[in-house]
């Protein structure tokens, strides 16, 4: 089984956007000063043109003017700076009450903190940096055993990292310390990340270590956590990251704009919680759906998402992103569904918008043995009916299954031609469908490609073919108006057995 992971949803908080969030001080002062400054230089204008314009205007009405243009500028100015006093007065309340940074509290502190120690290894704590942009939970590293070790933190596949209870992509760690030596490091939290999950004062980090000697192997892997001086009080009965979803601050600090969102728990199994699922389209154009997991148990789980259908269309076969959830914290999973399915390609598969969205949900332990019986979950979107546009030639219809030609694709920026299938499995049992290798000819002439798609039973998926520009250059084929003819070899096969193939023939006008 493919393992994929999502263009991560990421998203840049934009400091000019939390300052406008927040009252837009800075921006309101700098264009009323602007647009002050054009009036008055209108003012100007119009005076001079006035003044040659009619010789017989007196000295006295001139002056009168002047001097009523000149209180006018007084008294805006007074208002200005006015506004500005009481803006100023506003933001210092805010920085006391959040900080210097005024949108992560910077007040909160730890005292010195064991988080691991195991086998002459020992990871301590010691304090909290703020920054303009991040905080930093500084540590000491102690390797007192005899061989070099790798102390690690945040990578990809098996971040174990969180803070207030959400799973924080943040905090990479990857210290390497000689044996019987120390190390002051640290690992980082952004305060853009930390404020998409709603969350404005730190009240504890938890870290995942994995420590790993010179032959990769894992010496040890465990979970270290520090509360602040600020957790007492804190509230972590509220859901921020739903608070944030539900307003329209997220879409603000995310630069997106939410096209979806339902708070609705619709799927509680042995310990495990969705309760929530959002699409947005992010600053890229880009649809991106988000379900909220919650993790009761009492151990660490991996939850993952596969088999993904859009507008039922399976746009992404076997497991598309796996995320670990540490006991009693929540976790965001991403799907980007353009990095399933080009763009370009929706329209002629008759998608002209996000109707549906279906996936398997899979959580297993941390021995990657399943836990919970993988379940189908859906998102409704859209109450409009929706359906796949099957139209094309049809080049295979045997043995259940049905392979329709959808076309060509070439830009100028690709390194590649792409062909476009459009592959039904109408059997009762999941089927592969490949493209034979050496098989793929343009006008006659051979060229590279090779590619391969899961299809589930009952279910409707796109296979795309990947031909070298390279080699269709050498043939004297610069474009896709240069291909009248193409020919390949389909290959299906049932339980690694090939049950059937065929060469097919595909004119194009």
């Amino acid at each position: 089984m493919k393992w994929r992971k999502g263009i991560a949803l990421l998203v840049t908080v934009s400091m000019t956007l939390l300052v406008a969030a927040c009252g837009g001080t800075k921006e309101t002062a700098d264009v009323s000063s602007a647009n002050l400054e054009k009036t008055e230089a209108d003012a100007a204008k119009g005076k001079d043109d006035h003044t040659e314009g009619s010789n017989a205007e007196s000295t006295d009405e001139v002056k009168n003017r002047e001097e009523k243009s000149e209180e006018k500028k007084e008294e805006e100015e007074k208002s200005e700076n006015a506004e500005a006093d009481d803006d100023k007065s506003d933001e210092q309340q805010q920085k006391d009450k959040k900080g210097k940074n005024n949108k992560v509290a910077t007040n909160g502190s730890i005292e010195e903190t064991v988080l691991l120690e195991d086998g002459g290894i020992k990871i301590t704590a010691t304090g909290l940096s703020y920054s303009d942009y991040d905080v930093k939970l500084n540590l000491t590293i102690e390797n007192n055993t005899e061989q070099k070790l790798s102390f690690i933190s945040g990578i990809l596949g098996n971040s174990c990292n969180s803070v207030n209870g959400y799973m924080i992509a943040d905090g990479y760690l990857n210290a390497d310390v000689a044996a019987g030596k120390k190390k002051n490091d640290s690992i980082s939290f952004s305060y853009n990340e930390l404020l998409l999950y709603g969350i404005t004062e730190i009240a504890d980090i938890q870290v995942g270590f994995t420590v790993k000697n010179d032959d990769y192997d894992v010496v040890c892997q465990k979970l270290g956590q520090v509360q602040t001086s600020l957790a007492e009080n804190y509230d972590y009965e509220t859901d921020t990251l739903k608070s944030m979803l539900e307003s329209k601050v997220w879409e603000k600090l995310a630069n997106c704009s939410i096209d979806y969102y339902s708070g609705e728990e619709i799927y509680n199994q042995d310990g495990i919680r969705i309760v929530s699922q959002t699409l947005i389209t992010n600053k890229n154009d880009e649809k991106v759906a988000l379900v909220e997991v919650v993790n009761d148990l009492q151990e660490t789980v991996f939850s993952s998402v596969g088999d993904i259908y859009l507008n039922d269309l399976l746009v992404a076969p076997g497991t598309w992103n796996r995320e670990a959830i540490a006991p009693g914290k929540r976790c965001i999973i991403e799907m980007t569904l353009e990095s399933m399915l080009d763009k370009a390609y929706w329209e002629r598969l008759g998608i002209t918008e996000v109707g549906n969205i279906a996936f398997i949900f899979r959580t297993k332990d941390e021995e990657d043995v399943e836990i919970i019986e993988p379940c189908e979950i859906g998102m409704e979107i859209s109450e409009k009916s929706m359906s796949i546009d099957d139209s094309g030639q049809e080049l295979y219809s045997e043995e259940d299954m049905r392979i329709i030609d959808k076309g060509l694709k070439m830009e100028d920026s690709d390194y590649w031609m792409y062909m476009l299938f459009l592959v039904e499995n109408k059997s009762t049992n999941e089927r592969e469908v490949k493209v034979e290798y050496d098989s793929i000819s343009m006008n006659g002439y051979m060229v590279g490609g090779y590619d391969f798609v899961y299809v589930p039973a009952g279910s409707v998926t796109v296979l795309e073919v990947n031909i070298p520009k390279d080699d269709l250059e050498e043939n004297n084929i610069f474009s896709i108006a240069d291909i009248t003819e193409a020919e390949l070899t389909f290959e299906i096969d049932e339980g690694y057995k090939e049950i059937a193939s065929s060469t097919v023939t595909i004119q194009y006008e």
